[in-house]
């Protein structure tokens, strides 16, 4: 590969992700905030795919993750979140938007 093709071939590599993002950049109740952070906002509805992930040491809560559903009853999330082997004594799973006052199905 020449030094001209490669040039070439690494600018295309690096536009072409800035003509893929469709991402809208505001919140339509807050557009002078990123729609990516609600502020501690409950968002209503507005990520139905998000959950929140407790795990449990000794029957108590120990840490907290976010995942995603990518089916009905299964859960996506970071690998550090999901623990050694029988380290925790229990996982919830939170669906809701607003965990303290939802019915969490």
């Amino acid at each position: 590969m020449t030094a001209r093709t490669f040039i070439a071939a690494l600018a295309l590599a690096c536009l072409v992700p800035l003509a893929c993002d469709q991402a809208p950049t505001t919140h339509p109740l807050a557009p002078d905030r990123p729609s990516l952070i609600t502020n501690g906002v409950v968002d209503q509805n507005a990520h139905p795919a998000v959950v929140l992930i407790i795990m449990d040491i000794g029957g108590q809560p120990a840490f907290r993750c976010s995942g995603t559903l990518i089916a009905p009853k299964v859960v996506l999330t970071a690998g550090h979140c999901a623990g050694e082997p029988g380290e925790f004594s229990g996982i919830r799973i939170f669906t809701e938007s607003n965990v303290q006052d939802g019915n969490n199905n």
